[in-house]
Order: structure tokens, then C-alpha cells, then sequence
């Protein structure tokens, strides 16, 4: 059998997922995996390189919270998992949805799990910042679930939002592995703890992985920074997982680019990092909507995730 798990701790018990071989062409070749709708694993792996110096201002390095180097010692104690949602600041609704559901899970009560929403400033072109604020001091008042960012809170910001995630988590290792989800994201506990548990390797990446990503000029994701046709592997940016020391790694690279897609960013850094392509670990997830055996359900609509937690299943 050509396709090989790294380690054989990585099994996930019910669930579809590969662990991609050195040997993964000739392997793809004979087993055309589906772990897209396009089948994007049919391709090889692109260059690693491809950032294009025309536009300064999106090739800054990153607002670090850490200077220098990850001295903080991980706690042999820590959760397993923290959870770290992104959120726009007026996205008041969908808080609430994830409060109402998966916020709820066992795993937080019994220290396996940690979450808190994330999110940046105000934006001075907003003319409702001032409304949306004080909504939002009160909102943090009520549940102390939020983090605050040194970033301008803008769509085109989202890289270096993850970014300045990423450098919380490295200084305060809250917990083994980091998910990053968006808040209209539903994680399956019940199928992603136990396999986490499982896992004793580092420089581990999780998701919805895309290979065949092409680079796009025009439209919503237009790619400003990065001059290939193809990017590198990247995991679906509305939900992925990397364990602690990969995210380390990361916040400790010299020069960090920002790309203007996010998720195709992070799998830059891990490119970059020369991070072997059997700990790319795909899973399944549902881009649009729900299925069951998701480790991520996303892009759901408001009230999908309450109907999620109330139902134990998919709703429509």
C-alpha cells in the first residue's frame, strides 16, 4: 500500500482522512482521492515561493505581540484544544449563535477545550463605530469571552488579523492545538477531540486542504501580494487546526508576508517553513452548509448552529 501515515497514532477513528506520502503522486494517480469536489489532490505540489514585491505596503512585516523569541514553556497540563473565532465587531448575532450551540459542549466544563472571540478595531471609516461599540463594551461586560486586536478590523486585514492570533496563542499557549474558525463555523467535538488525542507528532496542519488553489486577479478574492499561477497547499480558511509548535514556528519566521487571501497565506508560512506534505492532514468538512462526519460544518446561515446544537444533526 503506497499511502503510508506518518505515525500510526494519527488515525482518525470515523473519519475519511488521508495522510499524504512522500511517495503522493504515484499514489494519487491510482486512487484519484476526493477530497474536493474538484479532486484537487490530482495535481503536484506547486512552487513555494511567489510574492510579489510591486506593492510595499502589502509585503510589511507582521505586528508581532511577541518580540523575539517563544520563551514560554508549554503546560503538560493545557487543554487540548483552543478555539480561537474570528468576528467582526457588529457581528452580534452570530455570537449569540455560537454561545447558543457548540459553546455549550461538555469540553469546556471539563478543561479539554478553550474559546474566545476575536477581533479588531474600529474602523474610522465606519460611520456606525460608535453605536457598534458601545453595543460591544457592554457585550464584553456581559460575557468576557472577547479578545482584542492591534489590528484595524477590515476584510482586507483578515491576514494579519490570523496573524496576531497566531502571536497571542505563541505567547499564551493556551492549549496544545489552535483552531482557527470563523464564527459561522460549526466544530464536531465528538469527531475532532478524540482524534486530537491521538496525536503525538508536531508541525501538524488540519482541514479542508485546496492543492489546486488557483490564484485569482479579479472579484472578491483577487490576490494582490502573490505572483503564481497556483498557490501552495492551504487548508479552507473558515476552519483549520495547527498544533502549538508549528504556530511558534510561524510567529518566529523573519519577515512574515501577508497575502490578501488569508487561508492561502497561512499555507504560505507552512510552505515556507519546509513543513513535510504528510503533515498536511485533510478532513472532512462541508464548505457550504453541513454533513454528517464534518469536523467542520461552514458558511452557515444564522440560527443553522443553535438548530445544530438543539438537534444533534445537520439542519436545513
Amino acid at each position: 500500500m503506497l499511502l503510508r501515515p506518518f505515525l500510526s497514532c494519527l488515525a482518525f477513528p470515523g473519519l475519511a482522512l488521508w495522510v499524504i506520502s512522500k511517495r503522493r503522486e504515484s499514489h494519487l494517480r491510482a486512487n484519484k482521492l476526493p477530497v474536493t469536489s474538484e479532486n484537487p489532490l490530482s495535481e503536484p505540489h506547486q512552487p513555494r515561493h511567489g510574492i510579489s514585491p510591486s506593492d510595499p505596503n502589502e509585503v510589511e512585516t507582521s505586528f508581532r505581540v511577541l518580540s523575539g523569541k517563544i520563551e514560554k514553556a508549554p503546560d503538560v497540563n493545557q487543554p487540548l484544544l483552543f478555539l480561537a473565532v474570528v468576528t467582526a465587531r457588529s457581528y452580534t448575532e452570530r455570537r449569540k449563535d455560537v454561545r447558543s450551540s457548540w459553546w455549550q459542549h461538555p469540553s469546556f466544563n471539563d478543561g479539554s477545550a478553550k474559546a474566545s472571540f476575536f477581533i479588531g478595531e474600529a474602523d474610522p471609516a465606519d460611520m456606525s463605530a460608535d453605536v457598534v461599540s458601545t453595543a460591544l463594551a457592554m457585550e464584553k461586560q456581559a460575557y468576557n469571552d472577547i479578545v482584542d486586536l492591534p489590528i484595524k478590523d477590515t476584510y482586507d486585514n483578515l491576514s494579519r488579523k490570523t496573524g496576531a492570533i497566531f502571536d497571542w496563542f505563541a505567547r499564551e499557549k493556551p492549549a496544545r492545538f489552535l483552531a482557527k474558525i470563523d464564527d459561522d463555523t460549526f466544530p464536531h467535538f465528538n469527531v475532532l477531540l478524540p482524534s486530537l488525542r491521538t496525536m503525538k507528532s508536531e508541525d501538524v496542519y488540519m482541514g479542508l486542504l485546496f492543492n489546486k488553489g488557483e490564484v485569482q486577479r479579479t472579484g472578491k478574492w483577487a490576490e494582490k501580494v502573490y505572483d503564481r499561477d497556483m498557490f501552495p497547499w492551504y487548508m479552507n480558511g473558515a476552519g483549520y487546526i495547527l498544533d502549538s509548535s508549528l504556530v511558534s514556528k510561524i510567529v518566529e519566521m523573519q519577515d512574515r508576508v501577508f497575502l490578501t487571501n488569508e487561508d492561502a497565506g497561512v499555507g504560505l508560512w507552512v510552505s515556507l517553513l519546509g513543513i513535510p506534505e504528510d503533515h498536511y492532514i485533510p478532513v472532512e468538512s462541508t464548505e457550504y452548509g453541513c454533513k454528517r462526519q464534518d469536523v467542520f460544518s461552514q458558511n452557515l446561515k444564522i440560527g443553522a448552529m443553535h438548530c445544530m446544537w438543539q438537534s444533534s444533526g445537520c439542519c436545513a
